[in-house]
């Protein structure tokens, strides 16, 4: 069973709800976020380019990207 953290449904609202992207960008934002943590590379930036390129604008990723990260390490 896949448990559902709680920086993903934080991360699932945002592009839900506030930058109204489609699931499958979600998705792809989702996988690229979590491919991250594994090698260790999760970081502000890191998180912030995932979801700029995926169309978030840049100071909207910058600005949510810690609070991201913050939600993965909780």
């Amino acid at each position: 069973m896949n448990r559902v953290t709680s920086w993903e449904r934080y991360l699932t609202r945002l592009c839900l709800e506030r930058w109204s992207l489609d699931p499958a960008s979600t998705i792809q934002i989702m996988q690229g976020i979590d491919s991250l943590v594994a090698p260790g590379q999760v970081s502000d930036t890191s998180v912030a380019t995932v979801l700029r390129r995926a169309g978030v604008a840049w100071t909207e990723a910058s600005s949510v990207a810690p609070r991201i990260r913050m939600a993965m390490s909780a």
